[in-house]
């Protein structure tokens, strides 16, 4: 019996490894030097505008690039470390096939946040003591939220794109220090950007099985939710289209979804402009592809 169980042991262990694991173990930078400021305004400015061009992998890439350039100079500027978390979470998720390079993504993500919300002096001074950036979490102000939620939303993201079945079943705990995290920012604005913290609320109980708190009610009702808040906000259906509709088999509301996003006047959308691009030809390579996703 000793011997079955040493073998079943040591399968795990390889399947692990397999299905892939989590082992972001994030370092932040604390230097502290001589800011240019008219420097790194005027790059940040010059980022800002080449991610608002970002239509496909290269623009994105150069965008990123220039974002980083920001960081360089001023590795405390607060708007370029949010931008790098979203800009990764659309270069992992929009463009990227690679299941290596899109965890490798998600991680900067979780990074370039991370080191956002240390400009919280209670968080760094948590951080210090030892703690994680959930524990810490708690004492995030409304300045940071845009991190906590860039930050979940790579969690989520690594955890279902980056993981195979039993790497979920091993890495199962980020599932729940990413719903700490969702919690904190809900308490600061449960409505902030039109609605995305019901929506990851809805991915939440639909990814999470149900023996252990997943609810396909409470998902639907998180989705509606969303795009109550936020009805001009593209990523609402495409999430609700792409995630809920295709586990749940709702083909006529997928292709409602899709070409909801599809119909949209561009201009009069609320994503970023970088993601608008994303969401419409997503949702053309989805409707393309339902006869294969809904066979």
């Amino acid at each position: 019996m000793l011997q079955k169980h040493t073998y079943f042991y040591c399968y795990l262990i390889v399947f692990s490894f397999l299905s892939g694991c989590m082992r972001y173990s994030p370092q932040y930078t604390t230097q502290i030097a001589h800011v240019n400021t008219a420097e790194v305004r005027a790059l940040l400015e010059r980022a800002e505008n080449l991610a608002l061009k970002a239509v496909d992998r290269e623009t994105l890439l150069y965008s990123i690039t220039a974002f980083e350039l920001v960081i360089s100079k001023d590795v405390h500027n607060y708007k370029a470390l949010t931008a790098l978390g979203n800009l990764y979470l659309l270069l992992g998720d929009g463009y990227e096939q690679s299941t290596e390079l899109k965890a490798g993504y998600f991680e900067k993500a979780m990074l370039y946040c991370e080191q956002a919300m240390h400009q919280n002096t209670e968080f760094n001074n948590r951080i210090d003591a030892g703690e994680k950036a959930w524990q810490a979490s708690s004492v995030l102000s409304i300045h940071e939220i845009d991190a906590m939620v860039f930050w979940v939303t790579a969690v989520f993201y690594y955890y279902k794109e980056c993981l195979g079945p039993i790497g979920q079943m091993i890495n199962y705990p980020w599932i729940r220090r990413a719903k700490i995290m969702l919690a904190a920012a809900e308490s600061l604005n449960a409505e902030w950007g039109g609605g995305i913290i019901y929506l990851s609320w809805g991915l939440y109980y639909l990814s999470v099985p149900e023996a252990v708190g997943g609810n396909r009610a409470l998902s639907a009702e998180y989705f509606d939710k969303a795009i109550k808040t936020g009805p001009d906000w593209m990523v609402n259906r495409w999430a609700r289209a792409k995630y809920f509709n295709v586990k749940m088999g709702n083909q006529a509301q997928f292709q409602e979804d899709l070409q909801w996003i599809i119909d949209q006047d561009f201009n009069l959308a609320r994503d970023h402009m970088a993601w608008r691009h994303f969401f419409i030809s997503d949702a053309k390579r989805l409707l393309d592809a339902k006869n294969t996703i809904f066979r």
